[in-house]
């Protein structure tokens, strides 16, 4: 049997390989634009990230109820229903780091 270029598939280590792989990249990119942008309505994330207004609504409700974000109040248009903004919850996450010397030990959290 003979194998051309065309018949080798190379897989993207970036790329998400199934669709538990591609939800967590969804969410950490809607995480991702939360934290670099602050609060915003999941129409004006999804608007930006390109992702669908279904997937974002669903990622959000996710992430509402690991504690991950919470909504803000309703901010009213001139139309339509109003807009709530998702913001990180500043409860939600603890870190810790640890830097390691020879003579030193650093923790903080």
């Amino acid at each position: 049997m003979v194998l051309t270029v065309s018949d080798i598939h190379i897989l993207d280590p970036e790329g998400g390989s199934n669709q538990s792989g591609l939800r967590d990249q969804n969410a950490r990119l809607v995480l991702s634009f939360i934290r670099r942008h602050g609060a915003m309505p999941s129409a004006e994330i999804a608007r930006r990230s390109g992702l669908s207004a279904q997937t974002v609504s669903n990622i959000t409700r996710a992430l509402e109820a690991d504690g991950l974000v919470k909504r803000g109040a309703a901010i009213k248009g001139k139309v339509g229903k109003p807009s709530v903004p998702v913001k990180l919850n500043p409860s939600g996450v603890n870190a810790l780091g640890l830097n390691i010397g020879r003579r030193s030990a650093e923790l903080v959290l």
